[in-house]
């Protein structure tokens, strides 16, 4: 039997878990379902988002190392994953606040906008769909992209003022979270000297996080004063702490050198495709469930119309929007290059 390497499997379950771990915060957000299942469910949505932007930051260095392209070329592979999915999310998601009566008219063509131009946490702006706050951390990641992109790529003082410009763009509410994205391009770079002992770092970074959350220590972390409106980042330095156990664990998994079975593989590289239709579409798709059921939401019925909605959207739009990537990178880099090479 074919056996596949550890790291990346690992890396696919992990999404694969952080984007469900999230959908059950948002059950629990939303009230959907019988308060005794409800109390069972985890409260750790933002948590899992800061997980997703250590595993972006280690995957995003890991594609440029390994394709070493141009700057052209990631902004394209950016782009074209990231496009593929959030303009079909952001039409849907603004005719779900529509239907539902979610905001003014205005209300939601601000939204609509400042979210396909990425800066819809920019400074003062604090914009998403009403029906889809999830938005919210694609539009920091976009940054981290943008920072990195420039960072890695370009050479002297183009890279000092591109750098520069970037971070004035994204504002620092995004950039109070940028050290945890950054945190998994370091372990990426970082030299293995973990040896035997990467086993024993692994178990404890996990251990470490579950006790600091059993003694609910991030509540006990007090944010220094910045002055302005942090929104989604007031929680920074609780973030960090998280950040960086999670960047300690994904390090030391990196010394494994177990091998997996094909089916594993194949299975979790195909549920780690659609973690970011899933992400992307589960809160909308929950507030239509319970939007269906009304007084009733508080039934294991609501749930269970919730989850079924959620399961068949996500799989619908991947395999309208993410399963079509490399085909939408492909007429991108056609268009770039003009006729004559495109020919």
């Amino acid at each position: 039997m074919k056996k596949i390497n550890f790291i990346g499997n690992y890396l696919d379950v992990l999404r694969v878990l952080s984007a469900s771990m999230v959908v059950l915060f948002h059950l629990k957000l939303l009230e959907v379902g019988p308060p005794a299942l409800l109390r069972r469910l985890p409260g750790f949505g933002h948590e899992f988002v800061i997980v997703f932007f250590v595993l972006s930051g280690y995957v995003i260095s890991w594609s440029a190392d390994r394709k070493r392209g141009t700057l052209g070329l990631f902004a394209l592979d950016r782009a074209a994953r990231i496009l593929s999915v959030s303009i079909p999310l952001l039409l849907l998601s603004t005719a779900v606040s529509a239907a539902l009566s979610m905001g003014d008219s205005l209300q939601m063509v601000e939204a609509l906008f400042a979210n396909l131009v990425f800066l819809g946490q920019s400074w003062g702006i604090d914009s998403f769909p009403a029906s889809n706050p999830p938005f919210w951390s694609l539009n920091y990641e976009v940054w981290y992209y943008v920072v990195f992109g420039c960072a890695y790529y370009l050479r002297g003082k183009t890279r000092v003022v591109a750098c520069i410009l970037a971070c004035a763009l994204a504002g620092p509410r995004v950039l109070l979270l940028l050290p945890c994205w950054l945190l998994g391009a370091a372990i990426y770079f970082a030299p293995q000297k973990l040896g035997r002992a990467a086993g024993v770092v692994a178990v404890a970074s996990v251990l470490v996080l579950l006790a600091l959350s059993a003694l609910k220590v991030g509540a006990r972390i007090v944010n220094p004063a910045t002055g302005f409106e942090l929104g989604q980042s007031r929680t920074y330095a609780k973030d960090w702490v998280t950040a960086f156990f999670v960047a300690v664990h994904i390090y030391a998994v990196r010394h494994f050198t177990f091998r997996m079975p094909e089916w594993f593989s194949t299975a979790a590289t195909r549920g780690a495709a659609v973690t970011f239709t899933l992400y992307l579409v589960n809160y909308p798709m929950i507030l239509i469930a319970k939007s269906v059921f009304g007084h009733a939401s508080a039934t294991l019925a609501c749930t269970l119309l919730a989850v079924v909605l959620v399961c068949c959207c996500t799989w619908l739009l991947a395999m309208l929007t993410e399963a079509h990537t490399k085909r939408v990178r492909d007429w991108m880099i056609a268009r770039a290059s003009g006729p004559t090479t495109a020919t």
